[in-house]
């Protein structure tokens, strides 16, 4: 069976705001090993370690999972909505509900992250750890 390539390495950039939650103190490990095989460019063998890392626990293996079944945007199970959906919460300044927030990406690699929510501090890029986040446009 083949890995989706460029799933899992969408999984593996994106899964470090969520190994605390995931795994609690073990997230740590599970986050160390996973920048050491994100060293390495992307490829088959690449993608198959890290399916293998996910594939421990069961808590990870839903993780990728559900990153995977959003192809081709590769989303985690908290970020997946359709565009045109309106989060519940704080109520804007026309009125209506607050829309989610679009996606964010790192000026110095690929890494990418969806804002869940307008009231959610945008990280820094989880690979560099100090580089901020930018506003990515729709079209990216």
């Amino acid at each position: 069976m083949s890995v989706d390539v460029d799933g899992v390495y969408a999984a593996a950039r994106k899964v470090g705001p969520y190994t605390a939650q995931l795994l609690g103190p073990g997230g740590a490990e599970f986050d160390a090993e996973l920048a050491t095989a994100l060293a390495d460019p992307p490829s088959g063998p690449g993608a198959e370690r890290l399916k293998a890392l996910f594939d421990r626990r069961r808590e990870t293996r839903s993780f990728l999972s559900a990153v995977l079944a959003d192809a081709p945007l590769y989303r985690p199970a908290a970020e997946q909505d359709d565009a045109d959906d309106v989060r519940g919460g704080p109520v804007g300044p026309a009125g209506g509900p607050v829309r989610a927030a679009s996606k964010w990406k790192c000026p110095e690699c690929d890494w990418a992250w969806y804002r869940p929510d307008a009231s959610v501090p945008v990280p820094p890029c989880d690979v560099h750890g100090h580089a901020p986040l930018v506003r990515a446009s729709d079209s990216t």
